[in-house]
């Protein structure tokens, strides 16, 4: 039972090391499985994507020397249709909206598409010609930045980092709210309902009963359903998940730049 180690003249026991690993509830829980994921894909050791859009005639040499000495991946596309056509819903870190004094009535266009677009990546407009008007519209509506040519490198990296630091973060969070919203589609209507009841402040068996309409044990049996399906013992844990997804949803639904 006891070993005795040498101290001095004297042999003091000490107690045998168990082998066996203790686990830890924290370390399995979903929730810090999740936290783990989310600060994994934003560590990626990928070069951030952006994503460039210009017209055909437009001369953005002076966007390409700027980056000559900065590691990304760029994407250009020449027409705004083209844009938001090829656009995915995860991957880019920016969007760069090169455009001449001539193409102001067309990038609009684009910029209303993808502004609201969920988990859009921070948008930067470059452009020859910008009054302070339009520039302080633009970037009250979300935009998260407008530079004026001639570029000035630094400014322009300066932006870009910015950009796509927040643009890794909307990545990892659209990543992560598919995988909520995967796990809550395995709920039939009537389970969706109830946990919808549940995150209106309804939390005793007795209270959804008389909402719903139905016996105790109805619902008793409903929240054990949802319990298990999303992989929870707690129903506590269960309204925590519906939170965090219904947050994701309201930060990705809001334009990037509004996300500090």
């Amino acid at each position: 039972m006891f070993r005795g180690s040498q101290v001095g003249n004297k042999l003091m026991p000490q107690p045998r090391k168990s082998s066996r690993k203790v686990s830890s509830t924290k370390a399995r829980s979903p929730a810090n499985k999740r936290t783990h994921a989310l600060k994994s894909l934003k560590r990626s050791s990928l070069p951030p994507c952006v994503y460039l859009v210009t017209d055909p005639l437009v001369d953005h040499q002076d966007f390409l020397d700027a980056l000559a000495n900065w590691p990304c991946r760029l994407v250009h596309h020449a027409t705004p249709e083209e844009a938001i056509a090829k656009l995915p819903a995860t991957g880019v870190d920016c969007v760069v909206i090169y455009e001449s004094g001539g193409s102001t009535r067309r990038k609009p266009m684009l910029f209303e598409t993808l502004i609201y677009r969920r988990g859009c990546p921070p948008i930067i407009f470059i452009s020859k010609s910008i009054s302070w008007q339009w520039a302080v519209d633009v970037m009250g509506r979300g935009a998260l930045n407008v530079l004026a040519t001639p570029l000035d490198p630094t400014a322009l990296l300066e932006s870009l980092e910015r950009a796509c630091t927040i643009g890794k973060t909307r990545t990892a969070q659209m990543v992560l709210l598919a995988d909520l919203d995967r796990r809550r589609s395995t709920l039939t209507p009537r389970q969706a309902e109830v946990l919808d009841r549940l995150m209106s402040g309804t939390f005793s068996t007795r209270e959804l009963g008389e909402v719903e309409q139905r016996t105790e044990r109805t619902i008793e049996n409903h929240r054990n359903k949802i319990m298990k399906k999303l992989g929870f013992s707690k129903i506590v844990q269960v309204v925590a998940f519906e939170y965090e997804r219904m947050e994701l949803v309201r930060l990705l639904d809001a334009p990037a730049s509004f996300q500090r």
